[in-house]
C-alpha cells in the first residue's frame, strides 16, 4: 500500500477514535492521526480574517466549525504534497469494514497524481441522485464499479469524510484554499481551473446526520437566519438547475452511480 491513511480527528475526540478502533480493528494500526483544527477555539480576529474574502466574493458566511474543517483538510493536502504520493483521508465518524477499507487503500495507492477518488460518504444526501458518471474500471468485490465522474456533476458532490487524493491535485487544492478559504466540501469550486480526474466508489459510509455532527449544527444555525423569501428563491433556482443537469446527463449518456437512502437529508 503506497499511500498514507490519514484520519482527521480533534485532540479531544478520544471516544470517536476508540469507535474507529472497534470498527476497523485490522486497519487501525495503519492510521495516522491528523489533529483537526477546533473552530470553536479560533480567535475572533483569525476567524474574521479567514472568512472575509469568501464573504466578499459570495455574500455567504462560513461558520467557525466550517473554517476549522477547511484548515484541517489543508493539513491533509500538505501531507500528500510533502510525501509526493496519494493519501487516503477519513474523518473520525465514518463507518465501514476492514475489507472495504483495504480495498479503498489499494485503489488510492493506484491514483493518478491529479486524481480525486470519493470513497462513498454520500449516503443520506438528496444530491446523491444527481451524481453521474461512467464506469471506468472494476474494483475488488466490496467496491463494485469505480465511476469516472463527469464535471457537470461536481456541484452535487459533498462531504469530506472519505476520499483519496493524488499529490498534484492536493497541491492545487492547497493553493486554492490558501488563496481564498472556502468550505472544504465545495468541491465544484475547489476543482475549478484544475485538470482533475474525479472518480467515485461506494465503500465507506457517513453516519446519519442526526447523530451529533458539530458541523451540521453550525450549518443549520446559519440556515435558520436566512429569510423565507431568500430560501424559497434559492430552492427554486436549485430545482431549475437540477432539471437542466438531468437533461444534459441524458444527452451525454451518463449513469447514476447511487440512490438516496431512507435517511435522506437536504445537502
Amino acid at each position: 500500500m503506497n499511500s498514507k491513511l490519514l484520519v482527521v480527528s480533534l485532540k479531544s475526540a478520544v471516544g470517536r477514535r476508540e469507535q474507529l478502533k472497534r470498527t476497523f480493528p485490522a486497519m487501525f494500526p495503519l492510521f495516522e492521526i491528523v489533529e483537526a483544527v477546533d473552530g470553536s477555539k479560533i480567535s475572533s480576529v483569525d476567524y474574521f480574517r479567514a472568512i472575509t474574502p469568501y464573504f466578499q466574493s459570495s455574500r455567504d458566511v462560513m461558520s467557525p466549525g466550517e473554517v476549522g474543517c477547511s484548515l484541517s483538510h489543508m493539513r491533509c493536502y500538505e501531507e500528500a504534497v510533502k510525501a509526493n504520493q496519494p493519501v487516503l483521508v477519513l474523518e473520525d465518524d465514518v463507518t465501514g469494514t476492514d475489507q472495504a477499507l483495504r480495498e479503498a487503500a489499494q485503489l488510492v495507492s493506484e491514483l493518478a497524481p491529479n486524481e480525486l477518488l470519493f470513497l462513498g460518504g454520500q449516503n443520506g444526501l438528496s444530491s446523491v441522485r444527481h451524481i453521474r458518471g461512467r464506469p471506468c474500471r472494476v474494483a475488488a468485490p466490496a467496491a463494485g464499479r469505480v465511476y469516472r465522474i463527469h464535471p457537470i456533476t461536481y456541484r452535487y458532490l459533498w462531504r469530506t469524510c472519505c476520499y483519496g487524493v493524488g499529490p498534484e491535485l492536493a497541491k492545487h487544492l492547497l493553493e486554492s484554499q490558501q488563496g481564498m478559504l472556502r468550505r472544504a466540501d465545495e468541491w465544484h469550486a475547489l476543482l475549478k481551473h484544475s485538470n482533475a480526474l474525479v472518480s467515485y466508489v461506494d465503500l465507506i459510509d457517513h453516519p446519519p446526520e442526526e447523530t451529533g455532527s458539530t458541523l451540521l449544527s453550525d450549518r443549520n444555525s446559519l440556515r435558520r437566519r436566512i429569510s423565507l423569501p431568500a430560501l424559497l428563491g434559492r430552492q427554486l433556482g436549485t430545482r431549475a438547475a437540477e432539471m437542466t443537469h438531468a437533461m444534459r446527463a441524458r444527452v451525454l449518456g451518463l449513469k447514476k452511480i447511487a440512490r438516496p437512502s431512507s435517511d435522506t437529508v437536504v445537502s
